[in-house]
């Protein structure tokens, strides 16, 4: 996974998710409540990050309910152990979308934020997902499709940030495009009751405004490693994206974003 995963992890990729999450979390919350997140869950928190969600999912099972959270990068998950301040979280390292897990029939609520549109296999994953939920056990699918991606007024450097993005994504046997295609998806592989819906956020100012900006930057060396582009024409970019991000009245949006879920 480490090597088709096309952003940098470790310390610069959770100073991102940060970032990404303080600007997204709202329509989170509000989706996973909706889907049916509640006290006394216990919780599988797919491709988990620093654990800064589910430290958030935690708050909602509360003390009864129990989160275990994975993901393929070791930095990230020492991160995520040295932050952690539940006693109810389990973090470890592992690799989904190359090896399956044994927890057949464990948990009340599947998490998975951002994840499937980096593999090329999400099938095979929703198949180990669904056989991981109880029954009537509910699945969450967070992801994005960057045909929905804008800035305004119309800028070079922010097209090209989408450009590189898609083929890079593409290239590593990623789907950037995925959120259309998640109630198709997950109907397809077990799940009933599917729901399905999108946000489609932008932002003038703060942390979102910056999420174009730091994401090209991670995904920077995938990109030189490709050779899709060069350290000269890299650095002109981020320079560009840092102006208009800066620009005053200039708008700067997320990828659309999809919230599905169903029931096992």
């Amino acid at each position: 996974m480490e090597k088709r995963y096309i952003i940098k992890g470790g310390k610069q990729g959770d100073e991102r998710l940060k970032k990404l999450i303080k600007s997204t979390w709202k329509n989170t919350e509000y989706h996973v409540l909706k889907a049916g997140l509640k006290e006394n869950m216990s919780v599988l928190d797919v491709a988990c990050g620093s654990g800064i969600i589910s430290e958030k999912i935690k708050t909602f099972v509360g003390k009864t309910g129990k989160v275990t959270a994975f993901d393929f990068d070791p930095q990230i998950i020492e991160i995520a152990k040295t932050n952690n301040n539940s006693n109810n979280i389990i973090f470890f390292v592992h690799d989904i979308s190359q090896q399956n897990l044994d927890y057949k029939n464990k948990f009340d609520f599947i998490f998975v934020r951002f994840f499937l549109s980096h593999i090329p296999n999400p099938n095979e994953v929703l198949q180990n997902l669904n056989a991981m939920l109880k029954t009537n056990g509910i699945l969450y699918v967070e992801d994005v499709d960057f045909s929905g991606y804008f800035s305004y007024p119309q800028n070079n450097a922010f097209d090209k940030y989408v450009e590189f993005y898609q083929k890079i994504s593409l290239k590593r046997g990623g789907n950037p495009f995925i959120g259309k295609e998640l109630y198709e998806i997950l109907s397809k592989n077990n799940f009933n009751n599917t729901k399905i819906y999108s946000t489609n956020t932008c932002f003038t100012e703060g942390v979102g405004k910056e999420i174009a900006l730091i994401t090209f930057e991670a995904i920077l060396p995938a990109l030189i490693s490709e050779n899709y582009t060069t350290q000269t024409e890299g650095k002109q970019i981020i320079l560009d994206l840092k102006k208009i991000t800066k620009q005053e009245n200039s708008i700067i949006s997320l990828p659309r974003i999809f919230h599905c879920f169903g029931r096992k």
